[in-house]
């Protein structure tokens, strides 16, 4: 397609032709595993992810199986919620918050850097099709790292500063003596007024988060820039910036069904059928319902180790199901718990009625196995959640182009390149010489 051409919501499409980059995938994948690595680390069970994925899952399981777009709409919106960890229920919320922000933290510091790479890559591929390698778009990220890391922490810090930090003040306000129950209510427009200013930062800040990364990539500025043109581009072109964005949203939807189910499962599955027909051993699982029942479950040394390690990288001790007693086939389940005080906490919530509890018991072989190969299966997952993390950055680079193009009428092939200006000024100076020097030779 012609340069001329580009810049349009069709472009949008484009995205998937320059996610399959194998560069991009790599650097999408070291952000998948150190999130999980930091959440398992902080919680201990990939709760963050998996209430990530839930959510998704439930949102499309809504819309496409059942069509309620009420439901998907409300699974939707609760995929924001999914981020916010879980705590115990004695927890302060000051240490909630505190945790929560550090957790944050913690993972946005080297992922800043990693979506700078993969923006960088993406804005040369869109701009010029052209592939730049790892390490011109690594140096690119570590040069304007501040600039990736700044924006988004900027929108939050505002946020406490204004929305929060104020109005404690003025809230402490309301312990003074005699003068507390006076200034409280006198102050109370300055609080709304602050509150007013930390939504729209906060509000804003996030509908032009996908823009921030794609604006210092193309751009090569500062964050200040890439704060001020995605809050002005996202809320100029609000229309236009929507529907791309809904677009890109719609088109992720098949596009990760073909990575999932048609790659990613079929190796799995592949692989993991060539296990299964070595013909393993199998061994007894102990019922442990308090019934005395003498049922075992004897799986092959494949499922046991399966089972033990779902919740990889920590090990499961119980499988609990329901089972209908005549045919024995699992109707609801299984659920894995990795301790008895778990197991206690499931069984006194009373969800399940006659619920049947399998101790899961390995060898020591069995267990280093499991890990081991619950390891591989996680890292198909992850390349999964790679391709959309890779999906929606290229996606927001496009639509900052296509944005860019229709408010400022800069072409799409417009990009910073470094060292491009700097010859091109030398070249300029040089020939403006020279033709000094003949004119000066001719009088």
């Amino acid at each position: 397609m012609p340069n001329n051409e580009k810049g349009t919501c069709r472009d949008v499409f484009k995205t998937f032709k320059y996610s399959i980059s194998l560069n991009k995938l790599l650097v999408a994948f070291i952000a998948v595993v150190w999130f999980n690595i930091l959440d398992f680390v902080c919680f201990g069970g990939n709760s963050i992810g998996g209430n990530v994925y839930r959510s998704i899952t439930d949102a499309f399981y809504w819309l496409f199986s059942n069509n309620d777009l009420v439901m998907s709409a409300k699974a939707f919106l609760s995929i924001p919620s999914a981020f916010i960890p879980t705590y115990a229920a004695n927890t302060a919320f000051g240490l909630k918050v505190l945790y929560t922000i550090l957790f944050y933290l913690g993972a946005w510091i080297p992922i800043a850097f990693l979506i700078g790479v993969i923006t960088r890559i993406s804005a040369v591929q869109v701009a010029r099709d052209e592939n730049i390698g790892l390490k011109e778009s690594f140096g690119f990220a570590q040069r304007k790292y501040l600039a990736f890391f700044l924006p988004i922490v900027l929108v939050f810090a505002v946020f406490g500063l204004v929305g929060i930090g104020f109005n404690l003040v003025i809230g402490l306000a309301g312990y003074i003596p005699y003068a507390g129950e006076i200034l409280v209510p006198v102050l109370y427009p300055v609080a709304a007024i602050f509150g007013l200013l930390a939504v729209v930062a906060i509000v804003f800040g996030l509908l032009g988060f996908p823009l921030m990364a794609p604006t210092i990539s193309v751009e090569g500025q500062d964050a200040f820039d890439a704060l001020s043109r995605s809050y002005h581009y996202s809320v100029q072109r609000l229309g236009k910036y929507v529907v791309c964005l809904a677009l890109l949203f719609f088109f992720l939807v098949p596009c990760t069904w073909f990575m999932s189910t048609v790659i990613i499962d079929k190796i799995e599955k592949v692989t993991l059928s060539s296990f299964q027909t070595l013909g393993l051993d199998e061994k007894e699982m102990p019922v442990i319902d308090g019934k005395g029942d003498e049922k075992v479950m004897t799986p092959d040394q494949y499922d046991r180790m399966m089972a033990a390690y779902t919740k990889w990288p920590s090990r499961s001790k119980y499988v609990i199901t329901v089972e209908d007693k005549e045919t024995a086939q699992v109707e609801k389940g299984p659920f894995f718990v990795r301790d008895d005080e778990e197991l206690k906490q499931f069984l006194a919530q009373g969800k399940l009625n006659d619920p049947v509890v399998r101790e899961i018991q390995l060898s020591g072989s069995e267990e280093v196995g499991g890990f081991i190969l619950m390891g591989w299966i996680k890292a198909l997952r992850y390349l999964v959640g790679a391709f959309v993390l890779c999906f929606l950055l290229t996606g927001s680079t496009i639509i900052y182009f296509i944005l860019r193009k229709q408010i400022d009428g800069a072409e799409v092939y417009d990009v910073f390149i470094e060292g491009e200006d700097e010859e091109f000024e030398f070249g300029d100076f040089e020939e403006t010489t020279e033709k000094t020097d003949n004119e000066k030779s001719g009088e």
